[in-house]
């Protein structure tokens, strides 16, 4: 009978197991969609934003405050698409190697591609902050970066 009792424990345990990560799918699931659906926003924005200095540009008058407003609806759009990014990498468990960029285990000590320290900082690492400025229009042209951190 013991032996069924760990049995049954063992089952038990393997089931939670099983549910917590099929959650954690369909989170990270749910996560990249917000991710395509900002992505593709952005998308959008630069379209409209380049039109628009161009037309500007042409006629010998870029500064106005339409291309301030698209700028900052970029940003938000920007700052969306690292949140969900972070979000992906506290459920599998992830940090950013600050050397390189490479995601990595939190339980690592060295990163797996540069082998650089991957101790744990209080703040943001010189990656994260750069995330934001790698957004530019011309890399959305040439990568949708749909397949990025998936």
């Amino acid at each position: 009978m013991a032996i069924l009792n760990k049995l049954g424990k063992k089952f038990n345990c393997l089931a939670k197991n099983a549910v917590q990560k099929s959650s954690e799918v369909m989170e990270i699931t749910k996560l990249n969609l917000n991710i395509n659906t900002e992505e593709d926003a952005l998308n959008d924005l630069f379209i409209k934003l380049g039109k628009y200095c161009f037309e500007k540009y042409t006629n010998g008058d870029i500064t106005d405050n339409t291309v301030a407003e698209l700028c900052e609806e970029v940003k938000i759009h920007q700052e969306n698409i690292s949140y969900f990014r972070e979000k992906i990498r506290e459920i599998k468990n992830q940090i950013i190697c600050a050397s390189c960029g490479k995601e990595n285990l939190k339980t690592n000590e060295v990163c797996s591609k540069c082998g650089k320290s991957l101790a744990v900082k209080d703040e943001i690492t010189d990656v994260e902050k750069n995330e934001k400025s790698e957004q530019e229009p011309e890399r959305n042209e040439n990568d949708t970066g749909a397949s990025e951190n998936q």
